[in-house]
């Protein structure tokens, strides 16, 4: 299985929400829904869905600082696309702040550089798979 391509992509926003999980949102109405389940939302952004889609990453409600997810790359294969997580949390004797804390990254991807149809989109970090998700492009 050969690389299609790398999926060119831009930070969104980094907010999160108490669960865990991935999204990949399609529609003003499917954002506007996201938005509405994050914790602290900042304005709802403007993505023109025509040309974008947006992804999303949580690590969900966290005891302290020192927690972070970030998607370092996306690579899309025939009808996968591979979404490459960096996830750190803080060493067990680690200063932190003593706060809670909801990681999470959001990034805007083009479709242009997805595959069409149905597409199973993979997140993994540095240790395996984290989970994957279904979706018609």
């Amino acid at each position: 299985m050969g690389i299609l391509c790398e999926v060119p992509f831009s930070t969104v926003q980094r907010v999160g929400r108490r669960k865990s999980g991935f999204s990949v949102v399609l529609s003003r109405g499917e954002l506007v829904q996201l938005w509405a389940g994050l914790w602290q939302p900042p304005a709802l952004p403007t993505i023109d869905f025509s040309r974008s889609c947006l992804v999303a990453v949580f690590m969900g409600e966290q005891p302290t600082g020192g927690y972070s997810i970030t998607i370092q790359r996306m690579q899309a294969y025939d009808q996968q696309v591979l979404v490459d997580l960096l996830v750190k949390k803080p060493p067990r004797d680690d200063f932190v702040p003593l706060v809670v804390t909801f990681p999470g990254h959001l990034v805007q991807a083009r479709l242009d550089a997805l595959p069409r149809g149905e597409v199973k989109f993979v997140f993994f970090d540095q240790e395996g798979p984290l989970g994957e998700l279904d979706v018609s492009l």
